[in-house]
C-alpha cells in the first residue's frame, strides 16, 4: 500500500508531531518528531531546527516553503504501531483491538468503543489524519 500525505498546517507543530521534511542538502525526504527538536519562531515565521545535541539541521521560511514539509496520512500500520492488533480487514475499512478498545478506521474516519462499558461505549467518532492526532486522543480519551 502506498503511503498518502498531506501538507501540515503551521498549527499542527506541536511536541511529539511527526512529520518529514525535505533536507535540501541531501535531497531526501527525513523523518521528523518534534519532541526531539527544538522549534524556534521569530516575526518572520523563520523555523530553526536542531539536533539533540544543539547543532543545526536545517531551517525554512515556513509560510514560503510549507510544501518542504508532509505528514503521512493515518493509515493501518499506524494504528497498529500505537499497540493495536488488526482483527478484520477489507478494501473499505479495518478493525483493531487494544484490551477492551476497539479502532474502526474507514479513510481519515476513526471511531473507538469500549466493549466493557455500555454507559460510554463510543469515546469517539470523527476524523483523524495522522499517527500524531490519534496518538494525543487515545492519551485525552485515558487509552493509553
Amino acid at each position: 500500500m502506498k503511503n498518502t500525505y498531506y501538507t501540515p498546517e503551521l498549527e499542527e507543530f506541536c511536541l511529539g508531531f511527526e512529520c518529514e521534511y525535505y533536507n535540501r542538502e541531501t535531497e531526501v525526504w527525513e523523518k521528523l518528531t518534534i519532541d526531539t527538536i527544538k522549534l524556534q519562531l521569530n516575526e518572520c515565521n523563520y523555523y530553526l531546527f536542531y539536533d539533540k545535541e544543539g547543532n543545526k539541521r536545517d531551517n525554512y521560511t515556513f509560510l514560503s516553503e510549507a510544501s518542504k514539509f508532509r505528514v503521512k496520512c493515518l493509515d493501518s500500520q499506524d494504528v497498529e504501531e500505537l499497540g493495536f492488533k488488526l482483527v478484520w480487514n477489507d478494501t473499505q475499512a479495518s478493525t483493531f483491538a487494544l484490551n477492551e478498545w476497539v479502532l474502526n478506521l474507514s479513510g481519515n474516519r476513526v471511531v473507538i468503543t469500549n466493549n466493557t462499558d455500555e454507559l460510554a461505549a463510543r469515546r469517539f467518532n470523527g476524523t483523524i489524519r495522522n499517527k500524531s492526532e490519534l496518538k494525543t486522543l487515545l492519551k485525552q480519551i485515558d487509552i493509553t
